[in-house]
């Protein structure tokens, strides 16, 4: 049997489908009998959030193909269009039985498929209530007679088949190129038909019941595809029968129904329902993964969702093994050493990766018993009170021996998935300088940063963000991910900025001089709370009118000023002026 599914290549159906392979991970299903389908504009292929996800074929087996309907009206009509292509490039699967499905199911154990397999009938889910004729005549007897001439089909036909009127889930067989290319167009087309002759179908429902116009609430156009799975799997001479193994449960439903069915299917929360359960439309544009659920209701199976789905992220980390975490740190407060502990904590939570830590100071502060042994720690001795950022920071880019490196303060964090975004980015992308922040840092006071510092749950910063103060501009610090041999052909970091000072900004602005490609990732940075003390300013007047000349200069300078000012800075025995003001 192949599980099928289909979908666009949206960060919608990318989280759903996360949680669905680790589900049927979990129930013991076969990698190469999960196939996941994604459609992709043609005109620039697979979305770069999807890259990471295609590479893990030991989770499933991933088919891309491109969206090439003109003008479609009907979204869902996607799911049909990448499948007859799907057909037609293996038609060998025309011989196999289907689990076809949509990617927000999970199981809470598998149907007994043996005795479904073993005939030709087809089996569905049990969605009588909004499926069937009697749902449809709701709506007048106009509505089914114009359906039924769109697919085909006589109507007495489908009155016949109403106690057996499933879908959403299906075990299908003997479908081909031909079924799936007349299931795409009788979707789009029946979809069409309802949302644009509503008010003609309303004022024939007023006439024939004698309501209002007003009373008339349409039918569900949305579930088109799904009438037309069904009624053409009808008209070519299939038995549907609906199976009590294919039963699934609502968000909505009482937690006691989790036990009854074998199947949740995580659709149908509307409007003030997201305020008492998961609700997957809120997260249209990002992943759920870093939120706060309590809200959810306890006792209704939308909490088992949420359950799976926190399970998922606890025993999944991100793999970048071809990137280094580069951590420069001095310790000046009591705050600084645990933001030092958090953000390793942290990485080491979610992340497999390589991490490098240098201490500059007189002496060392970090207990090295308490750095984990997958980081390289290094000390740096430097007794002089200003903290030459600039200058460390091209060692630990030095040290560096991966193709990425993403240096981070020892005080900021983001949620996992935007740096592994901003990594593939580069990766596949072509880019050079990666933020994976939108541009604002959130401050978080003390309080809150105490409880990250103990329960490392973004979900607590992200639910409470609007409480943090905001930087009211795009901000280019806190944490970049670049391309190394990039950045070494750039000069590294700007040692003639030395202290604190707009490096952050001038490192962004030589990369626009030099013409690379620069990204930022949407979602928020967080700033852990510590005390400022000298290296949180200028170090002095003589600095700060060095640094803000260097930064203009670099700002005002064409390309091939940038390259030949780069030569001259990496040039033996370059000593920066500004040196002499320490």
């Amino acid at each position: 049997m192949i599980f099928l599914s289909a979908q666009p290549d949206e960060v919608f159906f990318l989280w759903q489908l996360e949680v669905l392979l680790y589900n049927f991970k979990q129930v013991g299903i076969d990698p190469a009998c999960i196939h996941i389908l994604l459609g992709v504009d043609p005109r620039i292929g697979l979305k770069m959030e999807y890259k990471s996800l295609v590479a893990r074929q030991d989770l499933a087996q991933f088919f891309i193909y491109p969206d090439n309907r003109e003008n479609p009206k009907y979204v869902s009509g996607i799911r049909p269009h990448i499948i007859k292509q799907h057909f037609n490039k293996n038609p060998w699967l025309q011989q196999e039985t289907l689990f076809y499905h949509d990617c927000d199911i999970i199981f809470r154990e598998l149907p007994d498929m043996q005795e479904m397999e073993a005939d030709n009938t087809w089996y569905v889910s049990d969605t009588k209530s909004y499926l069937d004729t009697k749902y449809i005549l709701k709506h007048g007897t106009k509505v089914l007679d114009d359906m039924c001439s769109i697919v085909g089909i006589d109507k007495e036909q489908v009155i016949v088949n109403d106690e057996n009127a499933g879908g959403a889930q299906y075990i299908l067989k003997g479908t081909d190129y031909t079924f799936w290319n007349k299931v795409e167009n009788d979707a789009e087309k029946l979809f069409t038909q309802l949302k644009d002759t509503k008010e003609s179908y309303a004022i024939a429902y007023a006439q024939e019941t004698g309501e209002e116009i007003s009373a008339y609430a349409g039918i569900q156009a949305w579930c088109a595809d799904m009438w037309a799975v069904l009624w053409n799997g009808l008209l070519s001479g299939n038995r549907v029968k609906i199976s009590k193994e294919l039963d699934f449960c609502w968000p909505i439903n009482k937690i006691e129904r989790w036990d009854e069915c074998k199947i949740f299917h995580n659709a149908g929360i509307v409007g003030n329902q997201a305020r008492k359960y998961f609700c997957k439309g809120s997260y249209e544009h990002k992943v759920p993964y870093f939120e706060l659920f309590g809200y959810v209701d306890k006792t209704s199976c939308s909490t088992r969702y949420v359950e799976v789905m926190n399970n998922y992220i606890k025993s999944s980390k991100i793999v970048l093994k071809d990137t280094t975490i580069l951590i420069p740190v001095r310790i000046d407060s009591p705050d600084r050493m645990n933001n030092l502990h958090t953000i390793l904590r942290y990485i080491d939570t979610y992340f497999e990766t390589n991490v490098i830590v240098l201490e500059i100071d007189d002496s060392p502060k970090v207990n090295r018993e308490v750095i984990p042994p997958y980081v390289r720690y290094c000390f740096q001795y430097d007794e002089r009170a200003i903290y030459y950022r600039t200058y460390y920071n091209n060692q630990l880019l030095n040290m560096c021996e991966t193709p990425y490196a993403a240096i981070f303060d020892t005080d900021v964090v983001v949620p996992p998935n935007q740096l592994l975004w901003a990594v593939e980015y580069l990766r596949h992308m072509g880019m050079s300088l990666v933020y994976p922040f939108s541009g604002g840092c959130y401050f978080v006071d003390n309080n809150f940063s105490n409880l990250f510092r103990k329960q490392l749950d973004f979900g607590i910063l992200n639910n409470y963000r609007d409480c943090f103060y905001e930087t009211p501009v795009d901000g280019y610090g806190g944490v970049f991910v670049v391309n190394l041999d990039t950045f070494k052909r750039l000069g590294m970091e700007n040692i003639n900025l030395v202290g604190w000072g707009p490096e952050d900004q001038e490192r962004y602005k030589r990369f626009k001089i030099a013409g690379e490609k620069i990204k930022r990732i949407e979602g928020p940075l967080y700033h852990l709370h510590h005390i400022r003390k000298e290296n949180s300013n200028f170090h002095n007047n003589q600095l700060e009118l060095s640094n803000r000349h260097e930064f203009l200069k670099v700002c005002n300078m064409s390309t091939a000023a940038l390259q030949e000012y780069i030569h001259e800075m990496k040039s033996e025995g370059y000593q920066p002026p500004a040196l002499r003001y320490i």
